[in-house]
């Protein structure tokens, strides 16, 4: 450093991730000493070395995932929106060889339901992975050849409001559909957040025999 001049310095705290350093505070002290004597070769006189001590101070929280979780129940607490019911067990049978309609008016249908005052957007889909949502263990996954449609992938759910999600299901006519349990699940993403908000919505249904 020439006169006057000043420069930052960065200082890099590597905590291992053991839960052990977990919600604890920790102080050190960090020394700088002067590099070399000043004047150059053959200079007579008194030649001073300067040291700076600075005291860090720090403390650790949780884990990044334990502090995202606790923000995504904070939001969902505020929201006040949800799909529901959770679980949606469909009482009429579905019939097999033909497009059905889940509209709410023969068959029930997972519902978004507003409870706040304020409006949101949603962008639903179907899981690839139902299983994940821990599915009633009596019904399994769609195979492949049963078609389910969203008829709106985007929905604006209005302040104290709820909305029908409507679907189709397109069930082959073939005897290995008939009398069969089969789930998905629902997801509603809700746009807006900077972190992932995701609603959703098992529904169970049987085929006729």
């Amino acid at each position: 450093l020439e006169p006057g001049e000043e420069m930052d310095c960065d200082i890099i705290i590597s905590i291992p991730p053991e839960k052990v350093f977990e919600n604890r505070h920790f102080q050190a002290m960090i020394e700088t000493k002067s590099a070399g004597k000043p004047g150059g070769a053959g200079t007579m006189g008194v030649s001073i070395s300067f040291s700076l001590a600075s005291r860090i101070r720090f403390s650790t929280g949780p884990r990044p995932e334990t502090i995202m979780d606790e923000y995504r129940q904070r939001v969902f607490s505020a929201l006040q929106l949800e799909i529901s019911p959770m679980s949606l067990f469909v009482k009429d049978k579905i019939p097999v060889g033909k497009k059905v309609k889940i509209n709410g008016i023969d068959f029930e249908v997972p519902q978004i339901v507003n409870k706040s005052r304020e409006s949101y957007k949603l962008e639903m889909a179907l899981s690839p992975k139902p299983e994940e949502y821990g599915l009633n263990t009596e019904y399994e996954a769609l195979p492949e050849g049963i078609r389910v449609k969203i008829n709106k992938k985007k929905i604006k759910s209005k302040p104290k409001s709820f909305a029908d999600i409507a679907l189709e299901i397109e069930i082959p006519d073939s005897e290995e559909f008939y009398g069969k349990k089969y789930a998905f699940v629902v997801v509603g993403n809700v746009q807006g957040f900077d972190i992932p908000i995701e609603l959703f919505s098992r529904v169970y249904f049987t085929t006729e025999d």
